[in-house]
C-alpha cells in the first residue's frame, strides 16, 4: 500500500519488537483511529529503507517498510520508545560496510522534527 497523502497525519512510533507498553499504546491509537507507523530501527536498513534529502529547510523523501511507503512530509510527530540500534547485514562486503550511514534513522527523524 502506498500512502500518497502529503498532509501531516502520521505518528511515527519507534520502538523495539515486544515492547508491551508500545503494544498498548498502538492498540489505543488504533481504537481512536489515529494514523501511525510502528517501526523498530533495528530493521534499518535490512527491512526499512529511507530515501531522504534536505532542501530549503525541509526534509523530503520516503520511508519504506516492506510493501508500505510513507512520505516524510506526512509524518507529524515521532514517539521514540526504546528502539534497537540499526544493524548492518553480515553479508555486506568490507567495502560496503565502510559506506554505512553516519547517522541512523533516529537521528534523521529527530532532525526532521526540529527543523
Amino acid at each position: 500500500m502506498i500512502q500518497s497523502t502529503l498532509t501531516k497525519n502520521h505518528i511515527l512510533l519507534l520502538t523495539r519488537t515486544g515492547d508491551v507498553t508500545s503494544d498498548v499504546l498502538a492498540t489505543r491509537m488504533h481504537e481512536r483511529h489515529i494514523s501511525f507507523l510502528r517501526l523498530d530501527t533495528g530493521d534499518f536498513p535490512s527491512r526499512i529503507t529511507l530515501d531522504a534529502h534536505y532542501d530549503g529547510g525541509i526534509w523530503h523523501g520516503t520511508l519504506q517498510c516492506e510493501d508500505e511507503m510513507y512520505h516524510l512530509e506526512s509524518i507529524k510527530s515521532v514517539l521514540y520508545r526504546r528502539p534497537t540500534h540499526y544493524r548492518m547485514s553480515e553479508l555486506l562486503s568490507p567495502q560496503e560496510l565502510r559506506l554505512k550511514p553516519h547517522h541512523d534513522l533516529v537521528d534523521i527523524c529527530v532532525s526532521y522534527l526540529l527543523d
